[in-house]
């Protein structure tokens, strides 16, 4: 999936809002998705998982920026606009606690790091060398035996 394949599937995700939101804005909000997740484009069409996150994260930052056009529009004349402000705020801490959640569910395919490699260190035979080359395992075993 490309760039404007993301753009596009989050435009169709908006529904009729897409149209308060520039093409320069749907562009910055994929930037900041892509920042925020830490991937890159192209991502294969067989990591749907991906796919989704990617739309999702796409179609928050685009609500964001709603979110920042509305707020200079509280008041106009004598009709006050703060639910749209609200709601926009409403709705971006729901995606961003699903969000939290996806990662907590799915650590391994947010973290970019095989999931055999997330639990920390290997366990080896417990061996020592100096950086010449010499076996130092068992060279402060003596301090240990006088205490």
């Amino acid at each position: 999936m490309d760039a404007a394949t993301v753009v596009d599937k989050t435009k169709t995700k908006m529904g009729s809002l897409y149209s308060k939101v520039s093409d320069d804005g749907f562009n910055q909000a994929l930037d900041e998705a892509l920042a925020e997740l830490g991937w890159t484009l192209p991502i294969s069409d067989s990591s749907t998982f991906k796919c989704q996150w990617v739309i999702k994260r796409t179609v928050r930052w685009a609500l964001e920026i709603l979110r920042i056009e509305s707020a200079h529009k509280f008041k106009h004349k004598n009709e006050s606009l703060q639910h749209r402000f609200a709601h926009y705020t409403d709705l971006i801490k729901e995606m961003d606690d699903k969000f939290v959640q996806a990662i907590e569910d799915n650590p391994s395919e947010f973290a970019n790091v095989d999931s055999y490699k997330m639990f920390g260190g290997t366990i080896t035979p417990g061996f020592a060398y100096s950086v010449h080359g010499e076996d130092i395992t068992y060279d402060d075993i003596d301090a240990f035996e006088g205490s």
